[in-house]
């Protein structure tokens, strides 16, 4: 009984095995394209705080970091800092929970749309 189960459990590791060819048809091509990426690079593109494609603050999110090292990370001193990048996150989750809602893909608009939205909502 015990080597059915071997026999089970080995025939599914191989089956989902992303390290073979037959497997994973993306292993010779370059990682490059998410579509050829694997889940977990996928979740970990995805959920990149440091890319601007997933952060449409990153730049306010660099900003208060850099006044926590400027200030010896003293919160206080950079409460402004803090302010601005919550409104900034705030202002961003909600025009992605408007696309939500209206249907529109992907969420969080692409990089070059945003400078639009801004402007519509803000008049800058």
């Amino acid at each position: 009984m015990s080597d059915v189960k071997t026999d089970k459990s080995e025939r599914h590791r191989h089956k989902t095995n992303v390290n073979l060819e037959e497997n994973n048809p993306c292993l010779k091509e370059h990682k490059a394209s998410l579509n050829c990426l694997d889940k977990s690079e996928r979740h970990r593109h995805k959920t990149n705080v440091n890319l601007e494609e997933n952060n449409p603050c990153l730049k306010e999110h660099k900003a208060s970091l850099n006044c926590l090292d400027k200030n010896g990370y003293d919160k206080d001193a950079c409460s402004d800092y803090f302010a601005n990048y919550r409104a900034c996150m705030g202002f961003w989750n909600r025009v992605k929970s408007d696309r939500r809602r209206n249907g529109i893909t992907p969420e969080m608009p692409p990089l070059d749309q945003r400078d639009a939205i801004r402007r519509e909502h803000f008049g800058k």
